[in-house]
């Protein structure tokens, strides 16, 4: 545990160009978010005050988000590094201008890995493979489920519902849309390291969202949702997929 304490020291920071693309991502997905305030009649000053506690909300998501990828892949001796999709927050802009702001298409980027060289030396298949940082890019919208539970039961302990309840929304939202199998995308990189697990993984965060809309929270159920649908994906396509000649 101390030797991962002394990694995570030495090896949780951000390069520039991350925080670039992170404060780009922040903005866009702000903007999609907080674009239609739901107000009767447009005014200035409180759509930017509804914009700026987007741009809040959304920092806090993208911040946990991030850093349990980084978490996560120090502790298997691998970096990750966030870069934005431009083509995706440029493609959730037009959606959100052209719906009014009542459709949230969101599709940030995602991760990439890279060897932490000196950590490596000696470890068994020495390099980065499919499996591994499929995972590793997994933990990010897995612990925004895990955060979204936890606000959400802030929420309904009364502790500053309406906001609590926003945040679980939009991290609820920002989890399922990055598990899609999209350029950079951490779905991309659970799809190639294992199907089966992807389809499990990404049915269980829209298990849990669809029970949210029903004001219904639980994890269980979630992942009984994902378990059906693999069972689902299995029988129709994977186990025939495997058969040879």
């Amino acid at each position: 545990m101390g030797q991962f304490y002394w990694k995570l020291k030495r090896y949780l920071h951000w390069t520039n160009a991350e925080i670039k693309d992170l404060v780009i991502t922040i903005l866009v997905v702000a903007f999609i978010f907080g674009y239609n305030d739901k107000q009767p009649s447009f005014q200035i000053s409180y759509w930017l005050f509804n914009f700026l506690l987007h741009v809040f909300i959304v920092t806090i998501i993208v911040f946990l988000y991030d850093l349990a990828h980084k978490v996560a892949s120090i502790f298997m001796n691998i970096k990750a590094e966030y870069k934005m999709w431009s083509t995706g927050l440029l493609i959730g802009m037009v959606v959100t201008i052209l719906s009014g702001g009542k459709f949230y298409i969101i599709l940030p980027g995602g991760v990439f890995f890279h060897h932490l060289v000196v950590q490596r030396l000696g470890h068994f298949r020495y390099g980065l493979n499919y499996f591994t940082t499929g995972f590793l890019a997994a933990a990010g919208p897995l612990f925004l489920l895990l955060c979204a539970t936890f606000f959400k039961t802030l929420a309904i302990g009364n502790i500053a519902p309406v906001l609590f309840d926003r945040i679980t929304f939009i991290a609820l939202y920002f989890a399922i849309f990055t598990m899609l199998p999209f350029p950079r995308h951490d779905g991309a990189h659970m799809f190639f390291a294992n199907r089966n697990w992807f389809v499990i993984i990404l049915f269980f965060l829209i298990g849990y969202i669809f029970m949210y809309k029903l004001h219904f929270y639980s994890l269980i159920f979630a992942v009984l949702i994902g378990l059906v649908a693999w069972l689902v994906f299995y029988i129709a396509f994977e186990k025939d997929a495997w058969v040879f000649g």
